[in-house]
């Protein structure tokens, strides 16, 4: 029965989706885990904490006699560092209190000062004021200033109700053209020139308009803001006088008595009073904050009680469980047994995690790497099918599964699974026709009947159908015979020499035979492709090709005294390109028989 390639895909396949879902499963798990572990390691490293306050519940000279040998050393330094800040906090605070004690008497020497300024400023300026009071200019000065200032208010007053007035009076005079003509006469003023029926006419149009007295308001309305503006300009031309002369008499006064002088110390004075009060508060604070030093390093574990527990916790974290139970026996104390059989539970919990991780690791590497020995034996066989013109089945000594299985447990690689697979590849007979000369030239040719050179160009057109790119090297694919295999075996023997020749490779096409030559002429081996079909076809032209039964496969010839050195150097070539290799884009190290990245994908470049 034979074996189909789809079947091998389909069993590939199936063993990529069965691969992936386990790796995601040990992926999953391997997050898990890691929560566990730093739950473990936090539990552990509290617990060891609590034993290192057990064992140094403070921070003194008792309690540093007392602890251990490996880490009294340390203590005996922290202890003095802290002796240390102690002192040099002291000196700070005696500093502080006795800057501040020199404040306030100066604070109070400046409050002294600052009283007699403000006596002395005060009797100043009594004196400055009873001059001011008793100086007749400036009594005078101060009193016109007060009418003058009634003055301008009233003719500012009045000015408004004028230009209101104005305003809404005016306009009816403008409007009024017997007026407007009386005016434009000059009647009633010396320019009056009119005579006789002109005169009279005048006479009793300013009698019907009551001319006199509407002159006298119109010349008003005309001429009273401007008087008024010009009066109150005056007044306050003669307000700023008075204010110059009162200001000249007051600063006057100012220099004799001396008032603006002493203003000036007493304002000097406060602002002393001041800065000594704020440095005062300063000094105070500054007390304050030494003082909740001291008291924190006193009377409070702080930062070197933690220091210490710190060096503690890692004297111990450095110490195996079975020792620290040691330490725990030599005290009277149950509470350290308690915590030590906490520490050590803890610690085996934390091995047993520890090596399930290194298991996942182990399994996901293994798994990555069969999953890219799977690719790459699914590559191989799409290439060799592309290759590969007639249809291909293999034989009942392929158990593939078993093949499979081996790789998973990497008890073989992808090349010997691959060159299993090609020492159980299963041709089928190759029938090609063509019309014998004895028969009528013009009998039909069936669909299945070929001529040589028909049948050489239908296969290679059978093969662009799957690709038209040159197919890769395959080298772990090169059938490399047991023994020496003669030519008689794949075809009758036509001459005598032919014994002198020996089978070196079988090779799939003839690139991968010409490229098994080149390397055997580089050491020194001469060699010779070999195509049984073509030489049988072309050699026997009577030979029935139903019975032709050769597989499709590039032989490569080598003398028989040469076989040794050629399979040598075959096993060789072979052996380095299946070494363990480096990944040279992600680093990933792989196995021997590899030739694709299980971390990133990338092909061997020995394989490329």
């Amino acid at each position: 029965m034979f074996t189909r390639p789809f079947e091998l895909f389909r069993q590939i396949n199936a063993e990529n989706v069965r691969t992936k879902h386990r790796l995601d499963a040990v992926q999953r798990s391997g997050i898990d885990a890691a929560t566990r572990m730093r739950r473990l390691a936090k539990q552990r490293s509290n617990a060891l904490v609590e034993l290192a306050r057990h064992y140094l519940p403070e921070l003194n000279h008792q309690s540093m006699q007392n602890s251990w040998a490996e880490v009294r050393e340390k203590v005996r330094d922290l202890l003095l560092q802290k002796n240390d800040r102690r002192r040099m906090l002291r000196e700070e605070l005696q500093q502080a209190t006795k800057h501040r004690l020199e404040l306030e008497h100066e604070r109070e020497s400046a409050k002294q000062s600052l009283h007699h300024e403000r006596v002395v400023l005060s009797c100043k300026l009594g004196n400055y004021r009873k001059v001011l009071r008793d100086d007749p200019a400036i009594r005078n000065a101060t009193d016109e200033i007060a009418a003058i200032d009634v003055d301008i208010e009233c003719c500012l007053t009045e000015l408004e109700r004028t230009n209101e007035c104005a305003k809404r009076n005016l306009p009816a005079y403008e409007q009024c053209h017997l007026f407007n003509y009386l005016i434009q006469q000059n009647y009633g003023t010396p320019q009056y020139l009119g005579r006789g029926l002109q005169r009279r006419w005048d006479r009793w149009v300013a009698k019907l308009i009551n001319f006199d007295n509407a002159r006298s308001s119109f010349e008003h309305l005309h001429a009273a803001p401007a008087a008024l503006r010009d009066l109150i300009e005056k007044k306050q031309r003669r307000y700023r006088e008075l204010l110059s002369e009162l200001e000249s008499a007051r600063r006057k006064a100012n220099e004799q008595h001396g008032v603006q002088q002493q203003q000036q110390v007493w304002e000097q004075a406060s602002e002393r009073l001041a800065r000594i009060d704020e440095a005062i508060e300063s000094t105070r604070r500054r007390e304050a904050a030494l003082s909740d030093d001291l008291y924190v390093i006193d009377n409070i574990k702080g930062e070197f009680y933690e220091q210490a527990i710190a060096a503690y916790q890692r004297f111990l974290s450095d110490l195996e469980p079975d020792i620290l139970k040691i330490y725990a026996a030599c005290t009277d104390s149950p509470i350290d047994d308690e915590i030590c059989a906490r520490v050590r539970g803890l610690q085996a919990q934390i091995d047993e995690e520890q090596e399930r991780e290194a298991e996942r690791a182990a399994e996901k590497q293994s798994l990555n790497q069969y999953l890219s020995g799977l690719t790459e034996l699914r590559d191989r066989m799409k290439d060799y099918l592309r290759a590969t013109p007639a249809d291909v089945a293999f034989n009942d000594g392929l158990i593939f599964g078993d093949l499979l299985a081996q790789m998973r447990q990497q008890r073989c690689s992808p090349g010997d699974v691959w060159r299993t697979i090609r020492r159980c590849v299963v041709q089928p007979k190759l029938v090609r026709h063509w019309t014998d000369p004895n028969d009528s030239p013009s009998r039909e040719v069936s669909p299945n009947e070929m001529l040589p050179l028909q049948a050489t160009f239908s296969a290679t057109a059978e093969s662009d159908h799957f690709g038209t790119t040159i197919e890769k090297l395959d080298r772990e694919g090169v059938i490399l015979p047991k023994d020496s295999v003669k030519p008689e075996h794949f075809l009758n023997e036509t001459s005598r020499d032919s014994a002198r020749f020996v089978v070196a490779a079988v090779c799939r096409s003839e690139h991968e035979a010409t490229d098994v030559a080149a390397a055997l002429s580089a050491h020194g081996v001469d060699s010779f492709t070999f195509d049984p079909i073509s030489d049988a076809l072309w050699t026997h032209e009577n030979l029935d090709p139903t019975e032709l039964e050769l597989p499709e496969s590039i032989l490569v010839m080598v003398r028989a005294d040469k076989a040794d050195d050629a399979r040598r150097v075959l096993v060789q070539r072979r052996t380095i390109s299946e070494a363990p290799w480096k990944c040279h884009e992600c680093g990933t190290q792989m196995l021997r028989g590899y030739g694709v990245c299980s971390g990133c994908g990338a092909r061997h470049r020995r394989h490329d």
